[in-house]
């Protein structure tokens, strides 16, 4: 029996399942006996392209020794210059060989006026036509030249519907091609959720892109896009999944491995989701490749503070206290308006039975905050901790009074972190119960009179 008539389809890798089709289909037709395919992301034993072999010359070989070849053209792989390389190469191949080659432009939801340069002068036939397929089944038959015509035709009838209903399916669930105009619509997407706090849709919104960009048979999540991570991890910190944050960040981090800010927004992913330990070595090896960072980064100094602040928590350490306050003091002292460090510092200070470092943090919370006429959520929630640390209780209520009459209105995540942070304050100055049930009515709306006996 003479050896299989070689043919080798040049497709883009995205276009695997579709190659698969058209695989079987011409199996399906031919059997191995009479063909034998060859494309590079074949993956069964012995087929595609070794592992460590020369692309390049691999390629030209297959080509060579081929009886035809089909190049598989979609939207997306006509504009990959890999693909039109390797096209070209079969292009150069075949008319080496005198012509004798023939090289097929098969179409998928393109028309013939977009295939490319070295292929347009090509017959193409449309590889979802059932027409198309066939002529290219008369093809390769005519290079068989061993089976009955009657053996063929029923063949294909049989096997034709197969392929075309497979075909489809690869086309539907083919990722698209992460283009610009993709990534500005999934951004828009996730900025959407953002601006309405729909945080609880985002895992749903997440699924769907990835149902449009990963490959089905993808095992590992790989990266896509440095702003879809960077959204996605923090809608899902403020949906408080931790865990599905810190892999979005991680993802992030392959493609901005020394970005501080995504460094800390990981760390921070972790400790959100309960990993300590875990966050604590990200945030020695980002001080470890600069051990300056906690100095004149606040996002990360405040992370190494929250971090030593959980480890007091769980360890009642004076040591892990102290620690975390002089992170919070060291950004303080460096960035006269972050009103933020010197909150927290006021209220560690409180902890560590130390009111003079208190009271001095407190009042340089309010004068970063009047130097900067900010009125916000969270410089009136700091008035308020900060105006309650220097004992100005009724100021105090005053400013949590204006936090509910704000517009647009703060949401319920924004109060309930402000609660916690009176929930705080309240073991900091050991206040009596009554006097916090005052607090909290104050965060809620009704209005409450600064006369009125604060115990």
């Amino acid at each position: 029996m003479a050896e299989p008539v070689k043919v080798f389809l040049s497709h883009s890798h995205a276009d695997k399942r579709a190659a698969d089709a058209l695989n079987g289909l011409i199996l399906g037709v031919f059997s191995e006996s009479f063909v034998k395919v060859s494309y590079s992301s074949d993956r069964k034993a012995g087929g595609g392209i070794d592992a460590g072999a020369d692309w390049l010359a691999w390629i030209l070989t297959e080509v060579r020794e081929s009886a035809v070849c089909i190049v598989m053209l979609t939207p997306e792989s006509i504009g990959k210059p890999w693909l039109m390389w390797e096209a070209g190469a079969v292009s150069g191949v075949a008319l080496a060989n005198e012509g004798n080659t023939p090289v097929v432009p098969l179409l998928f939801r393109i028309s013939n006026e977009q295939v490319p340069g070295p292929l347009r002068v090509k017959q193409s036939e449309y590889g979802t036509s059932p027409e198309g397929i066939q002529r290219v089944l008369q093809l390769l038959h005519k290079h068989i030249g061993q089976l009955p015509k009657q053996f063929v035709d029923m063949a294909t009838e049989r096997a034709l519907p197969i392929y075309l209903a497979a075909v489809e399916d690869a086309l539907r669930a083919r990722p698209l091609e992460l283009s610009e105009a993709a990534v500005q619509e999934w951004c828009g997407r996730l900025d959407d959720l953002k601006r309405e706090q729909r945080f609880s849709e985002v895992r749903a919104v997440h699924l769907a892109m990835l149902r449009v960009f990963a490959p089905p048979e993808q095992k590992e999540p790989a990266p896509l896009d440095l702003r879809l991570h960077r959204r996605l991890g923090d809608m899902y910190l403020a949906a408080k999944d931790g865990a599905r944050a810190a892999a979005e960040f991680e993802l992030a981090l392959r493609l901005v491995p020394n970005d501080p800010f995504m460094q800390h927004r990981r760390a921070l992913a972790e400790l959100e989701a309960g990993n300590v330990g875990k966050a604590t070595t990200l945030l020695a090896e980002a001080e470890q490749s600069d051990p300056t960072l906690a100095s004149w980064n606040p996002e990360f100094a405040g992370l190494k503070g929250r971090i030593y602040r959980e480890e007091w928590r769980r360890t009642q350490s004076k040591d892990d206290l102290r620690k975390a306050r002089d992170a919070y003091w060291q950004v303080m002292e460096k960035d006269q308006n972050s009103y933020y460090m010197a909150d927290n510092v006021g209220q560690l200070s409180l902890l560590l039975g130390e009111p003079e470092k208190a009271q001095e943090a407190f009042e340089r919370a309010i004068a970063a905050i009047d130097r900067l006429k900010e009125r916000s959520v969270w410089s009136l929630a700091t008035l308020a901790t900060a105006s309650f640390g220097l004992r100005k209780m009724d100021a105090g209520l005053e400013y949590l009074q204006q936090i509910v009459k704000l517009q647009p209105p703060p949401s319920a995540r924004e109060l309930k972190a402000i609660q916690d942070g009176l929930a705080r304050m309240k073991d900091a100055l050991a206040v009596e119960q009554g006097i916090f049930d005052k607090w909290v009515e104050a965060l809620s709306g009704p209005r409450v009179d600064p006369s009125t006996p604060l115990g």
